[in-house]
């Protein structure tokens, strides 16, 4: 039975808990036998982990971990902002921001970017590994729970939510990993809505979670 080296294989476990690499990366790893990573400053504290947990010293194993984890979860948010896409002509837009979701409770991590033009001002949010996530994909499923409020309508073929209320559009991607949510001021119409998420590519976002 081959074996990674140390380095590598607690490297690969904190990548692939962080949803940062497919499964296809550690088969492909595993052929490779004695491959390595470049240099990453965590190394050193995913080493530590390691070495704590072969100790028996869980809370240290445990706070280096969750240490690797924050800043792993931080850049696949920013890797987030590349999915949002650029201003439409006309419209201005700010710096994407990325960043751990709002609500701590339910995980998660997110990327945004506001747009304006004149009256109209436009939020795009792309959310992943949240637990609200799966909440919101049994509403998407069931239909009749909406009652007269929100509605699922046909995006391009993808199924999305339309939030009068809060005029939000909202499309669940990838067996309800991701959540790409435009939402509007009042002067928004669900039109220019659904047109900023036409701009989404959601091909790019659901090929990355394979």
């Amino acid at each position: 039975m081959s074996r990674f080296p140390r380095r590598v294989s607690a490297r690969f476990v904190v990548l692939l808990s962080a949803g940062l690499l497919p499964l296809s990366a550690l088969h492909a790893q595993a052929g490779a036998g004695t491959g390595d990573l470049p240099p990453d400053p965590l190394d050193a504290r995913i080493e530590e982990a390691r070495n704590a947990y072969g100790a028996g010293d869980y809370d240290t194993s445990i706070a280096a971990l969750e240490t690797v984890l924050a800043e792993l979860r931080l850049r696949k948010s920013n890797a987030y902002e590349r999915w949002l896409p650029a201003p439409p002509k006309g419209w201005q837009a700010s710096r994407p921001e990325a960043g751990a979701a709002p609500q701590p409770a339910a995980g998660g991590i997110r990327a945004e970017r506001r747009y304006t033009h004149g009256d109209e001002q436009l939020q795009l949010t792309i959310t992943g590994e949240s637990a609200l996530l799966q909440g919101l994909g049994a509403v998407f499923d069931n239909p009749a729970a909406l009652g007269s409020g929100p509605r699922i309508e046909r995006l391009d073929g993808r199924r999305a939510l339309y939030d009068p209320a809060g005029n939000a559009l909202r499309v669940l991607v990838g067996n309800d990993a991701i959540l790409v949510e435009a939402r509007g001021n009042a002067a928004v119409s669900e039109a220019t809505l659904q047109a900023f998420l036409r701009r989404v590519d959601f091909d790019t976002i659901e090929k990355s979670l394979r």
